[in-house]
């Protein structure tokens, strides 16, 4: 039996529609629960790597090797160079004592908190800071962060920069 032989219901457009649409939501929950999950293993080694120096134990080249032993073990796994590993460590140490931020920047995508690390230390070089207290803005086009996504909030709360909010308010 042919394809052109086979008879399909008057309704199998909208039944293939409605699968396609449960694969993509399944496939971007997954994705979400990846990203999730390796964040929370990067804000774990941070944590490891600031209470082995705080032990005294970790340096520059301690760092530099188990960079290479990490890529040897997990080989096509990125994320474990040494400047990676830096970069773990700096996350932990910018949110560990925000107990109702450090949760919620879990949730964006490395990538983000990347770019929003880079930002608060380039603020606090020139004096600057984050003031948490202030609203969230509308972005360019006059779109207000949705109240319901953490992830969005999260990006938008941290991202709000303040050189006058004074230095009790400042992250």
């Amino acid at each position: 039996m042919s394809k052109s032989d086979k008879i399909l219901p008057i309704d199998y457009g909208s039944f293939l529609t409605a699968v396609k649409e449960r694969v993509r939501a399944a496939q971007y929950a997954a994705l979400r629960a990846v990203n999730t999950e390796l964040v929370g293993l990067y804000w774990d080694i941070g944590r490891m790597i600031v209470e082995r120096q705080a032990n005294g134990t970790l340096g520059k080249a301690v760092v530099q090797q188990l960079a290479l032993d990490l890529q040897m073990e997990f080989p096509g796994v990125g994320g474990f160079s040494p400047s990676n590993l830096w970069r773990m460590k700096a996350f932990f140490e910018a949110y560990r004592e925000q107990a109702k931020l450090a949760p919620l920047v879990r949730e964006i995508g490395w990538s983000h908190n990347l770019v929003i690390l880079d930002s608060l230390q380039r603020q606090e070089a020139d004096g600057g800071g984050i003031c948490p207290t202030r609203r969230p803005q509308a972005d360019w086009g006059g779109n207000l962060p949705d109240p319901q996504n953490p992830a969005e909030a999260a990006v938008r709360a941290v991202a709000v920069a303040r050189k006058d909010c004074g230095t009790a308010g400042k992250l």
